[in-house]
């Protein structure tokens, strides 16, 4: 099959992403306009409906996950953003289903922006993009623009906020940033590995001058770590550039071609959403759902009955090793009493769920590695899952 081709299944699971992506729009306004990379919220439809409106996204890397939350919180168009990072690998006690260590940041466990000694609050919505990342423009006062660009590292246990500050007005700006926000010390009788560290600070000092017409970045960056290792260097341009990067690979991959431009989009999002959801974990690479709740574990629907047959069309990389390590791991607990295997496997490949009890599971496992092994058109990892199937 060729990497242009694709199963009727997924057309119409990307219909129906397309139908919703484009029903939510009318609601709204026809709020968001397609871009050459993406979506937009045009600063010409903010300012047509400046009403108060939020909305959310998901975005992971191998160790990281973040739920961003934002929007317009008043008729002023107030920028609302919040960040919600959650850390799959380092686990929390009782080490169940939902036991990966996050954390909500509030505005004031950030490093403080500070334009010509004052802080900068209250900064106003200009447009919103999502490209791989969510790029917010904002002005923070006049004559002062502030782009946010927020993403996950893509290797790093970290959530990089990249801040360029451009100078638009005829006069210098001074620009001064605090490098540290919160460092907050959690219970280690309540994580799996002891103690953890969460912080929020700069990847640079910031201590400048901006002339007219002139534009800096730093970053801020929100990690987690044991109590034992080092504080991780990460270099926010340099973490950009691996994002991008990734964006890039998978949109060459299994491309939908359509008439209609919003099918083909949204289709583009899931696939940067369900490839990204990959997590380097104890067990292994392992796709999880993600939703604050649900990672570093694989399940009889979610991963083998529905990622992995897609993730056989993507060719070689991470989304078909963790499809092979899904079913690795369910061979397991085969057995010749014929007794039902768990539903799903937690905590990182160390403990399992085994609520179901029943067929159904069974039957979605033996399906996917059935449709995975089609799709990947590989003998050899067709006679690696046969046995599991069989």
């Amino acid at each position: 099959m060729s990497e242009r081709a694709i199963s009727a299944a997924l057309v119409l699971v990307a219909t129906a992403c397309g139908a919703m992506l484009r029903a939510g729009a009318e609601d709204a306004g026809d709020r968001w306009r397609l871009t050459p990379d993406g979506i937009e919220w045009p600063a010409s439809e903010i300012r047509r409906d400046p009403r108060p409106h939020e909305d959310h996204i998901e975005m992971s890397g191998l160790r990281v996950s973040a739920i961003i939350q934002y929007g317009i919180a008043g008729t002023d168009r107030r920028l609302a953003l919040q960040r919600r990072v959650v850390w799959p690998m380092l686990r929390t006690i009782p080490n169940d289903t939902h036991a990966s260590l996050q954390h909500a940041f509030d505005a004031d466990e950030i490093p403080a922006l500070m334009i010509d000694g004052k802080a900068a609050v209250g900064e106003r919505l200009l447009s919103a993009e999502i490209d791989g990342t969510l790029v917010l423009r904002t002005a923070a006062q006049e004559g002062v623009l502030v782009t946010h660009t927020i993403f996950p590292s893509r290797e790093r246990a970290a959530l990089v906020e990249l801040i360029e500050v451009s100078n638009t007005s005829r006069a210098p700006v001074v620009l001064r940033s605090s490098e540290k926000g919160i460092a907050t010390h959690t219970d280690p009788a309540k994580g799996v590995d002891g103690e953890y560290i969460i912080e929020a600070a700069t990847d640079r000092f910031v201590d400048w001058t901006l002339a007219p017409n002139e534009a800096r970045s730093y970053a801020i960056v929100y990690f987690a770590r044991r109590a034992g290792d080092a504080v991780p260097e990460i270099d926010g341009a340099r973490e950009l550039d691996a994002r991008r990067a990734f964006v890039a690979e998978t949109g060459r991959r299994l491309v939908l071609e359509t008439p209609d431009p919003v099918v083909n989009r949204a289709f583009a999002f899931a696939k940067i959403r369900a490839t990204e959801s990959i997590f380097a974990t104890r067990g292994g690479l392992m796709h999880g759902p993600g939703g604050g709740r649900y990672y570093a574990a694989i399940w009889a629907n979610d991963q083998a009955e529905y990622a992995n047959p897609f993730f056989g069309f993507l060719g070689p990389g991470n989304p078909r090793e963790s499809a092979r390590n899904a079913f690795r791991h369910f061979a397991r607990f085969m057995n010749p009493e014929y007794s039902p295997i768990p539903s799903s496997i937690i905590a990182e490949g160390t403990g399992t769920w085994h609520g179901a009890k029943d067929r159904g599971d069974q039957a979605m496992i033996a399906y996917g590695a059935g449709r995975f092994a089609l799709a990947s058109g590989d003998r050899a990892i067709a006679e690696e899952v046969w046995p599991l199937i069989e």
